[in-house]
């Protein structure tokens, strides 16, 4: 058997790996119906808002947003309606 590779991986290559995994998964579940489609699809929703909400309370303690997260949020259309007009609650 082959030795393992020792060399450190790169966050880019944790995340490829981590996405072909779950990639996989998902379509071996819903190809053997196990589940549906639709069903994968609204529980990666239901656990989008889980994490972002985790995300969130760590990087806006009291509902004030560092300005660097902020526009990270905004970059990818995060930003609540009242971060939008600018109000922070």
């Amino acid at each position: 058997m082959a030795e393992p590779d020792k060399r450190p991986v790169t966050l880019e290559e944790l995340l490829v790996s981590s996405l072909a995994q779950s990639d996989a998964l998902a379509k071996l579940l819903i190809e053997k119906g196990l589940i549906s489609q639709e069903e994968f699809m609204q529980k990666i929703s239901e656990e989008r808002a889980t994490y972002q909400k985790l995300i969130d309370e760590a990087h806006c303690p009291a509902g004030e947003c560092a300005p660097w997260f902020k526009r990270i949020r905004s970059g990818y259309g995060l930003l609540n309606k009242h971060e939008a007009a600018g109000q922070n609650f």
